[in-house]
């Protein structure tokens, strides 16, 4: 049945060419040489080319907005994780100075000598600031990560 509808379309538009002859650009069959398709239909299509031009301007608009915040959200995490990296390297290096700390008081100690606890305390606030320092940076990149 489709069939039947599609070839009695294109037969209906085989007739009309043949009696009106090929369609011309700029014209509107049965309306005769003066009005356009403009003049006919109005100016709707090119008003639709200038609200589609205007749209994607939009969009452009929006998506370098949205590039730009982008780019700044990962300018920030690179800081946070660089800030990270340098806390940890901070961190392991005050246990390396503490074991070997450890290891020369076990040495003294296994060798009846004295210990002096003062060193062991300088190594006790670097590491407390390394603390707070990787904690601030945690911080800082959960506050980066909720906005």
């Amino acid at each position: 049945m489709k069939d039947l509808g599609a070839q009695s379309n294109a037969t209906d538009e085989e007739i009309i060419t043949q009696v009106l002859g090929p369609e011309r650009p700029g014209r509107v069959r049965t309306y005769g040489l003066g009005p356009s398709p403009t003049d006919v239909f109005g100016g709707g299509y090119r008003q639709s080319q200038e609200q589609t031009r205007i749209i994607q301007t939009q969009v452009q608009e929006q998506l370098n907005q949205y590039k730009a915040q982008m780019e700044m959200q990962m300018k920030e995490m690179m800081d946070a994780m660089l800030n990270q990296q340098k806390v940890q390297m901070e961190m392991q290096s005050t246990i390396q100075a503490q074991q070997a700390r450890i290891e020369q008081l076990e040495s003294q100690q296994a060798m009846g000598g004295p210990v002096a606890p003062a060193a062991t305390h300088v190594h006790s606030q670097q590491q407390s600031h390394a603390y707070t320092s990787s904690f601030n940076c945690h911080r800082s990149s959960e506050e980066v990560s909720k906005s």
